[in-house]
Parts: C-alpha cells; sequence; structure tokens
C-alpha cells in the first residue's frame, strides 16, 4: 500500500495495467470491452468514481472500482465491482480493498449503503461478501445482487 495515503488509488498512468487485469479475470470475455471503457471514463469523472488498488512489488494485483450515479457529495448509494489476479484469488486482496471502500464511504462521503452484483459462477466472492456482512437483497438472472447499510 502506498505509504503516502489512507488509500491507494489507481491514476490514468495506470490504465493499461487496470485492463490488462480485467483481461485476465474476465475469461469468457463477455464483458471486457464495457469493464475497459469505464475505466477509461473513471479518470474522466470525477467525484462519481474512484479505482482502490492493492500491489504487489509495484505491480496491481487487485482493483475495486466504486461509484456513485451522481456524485459522492450527494448521492447515498455506491456500487463497487472488484477485480483480482486469478493466481492471486484468496489471499486477502479483494477483502482489504472492500474494507478501504467501506471506511472510505463512511468518513469522506455521504454513501449510506454499498452494493454488488455477483454472478452465479462465482460463489467464493458470495461467501466473502456475507463473511464481510453484505446481504442478499434478490436474485437476478446470472446472479445475485448484495448490498451492506454502512450508516442512517
Amino acid at each position: 500500500m502506498n505509504n503516502k495515503s489512507k488509500y491507494d488509488f489507481a491514476t490514468a498512468v495506470d490504465i493499461e495495467e487496470l485492463n490488462n487485469l480485467i483481461s485476465m479475470v474476465n475469461a469468457d470475455k463477455t464483458h471486457e470491452h464495457t469493464y475497459c471503457r469505464l475505466v477509461e471514463d473513471d479518470f474522466n469523472q470525477s467525484h462519481s468514481k474512484l479505482i482502490f488498488v492493492t500491489r504487489a512489488d509495484k505491480q496491481i494485483t487487485c482493483f475495486l472500482s466504486l461509484h456513485c450515479k451522481y456524485s459522492f457529495e450527494i448521492d447515498n448509494e455506491g456500487v463497487f465491482e472488484v477485480f483480482a489476479h486469478p493466481n492471486l484469488k484468496g489471499q486477502g486482496y479483494g477483502s482489504t480493498l472492500i474494507d478501504q471502500a467501506e471506511e472510505y464511504a463512511i468518513n469522506e462521503t455521504n454513501i449510506k449503503k454499498l452494493e454488488i452484483a455477483v454472478l452465479n459462477t462465482n460463489p467464493n466472492a458470495k461467501k466473502l461478501y456475507i463473511r464481510k456482512g453484505y446481504i442478499s437483497s434478490g436474485k437476478v438472472r446470472k446472479g445475485e445482487y448484495f448490498f451492506k447499510k454502512l450508516k442512517d
């Protein structure tokens, strides 16, 4: 983690590395183009998206994209996605980023609730979110939504 700040955020310099990680994670390539565009757009939209990263040997091992519909100042709900290097899953990188995103949302924003959609093909992610206190809010076609209330 970056020693200069409490959180290590990705910057525009990281776009290529983030896109490479997305490509590795999306084995079926179904959503790769959409996610790559979103990552590039993250750096052009102030106060609506943040990308938290973990690094090992200066390489990004995992990232979490946290975004709001409008801005962190006015929106009460945040949605996030987590991408971990396939060879490093289960080593705590995603868990660390979820903790950081929750802490940031509580202390630095008006976000009161976080949500994530999990594909049915990812049972380990479902277990992680349940362990972190997320509750299922219903099934969707290819997965399930989870949410966690952070503050009143």
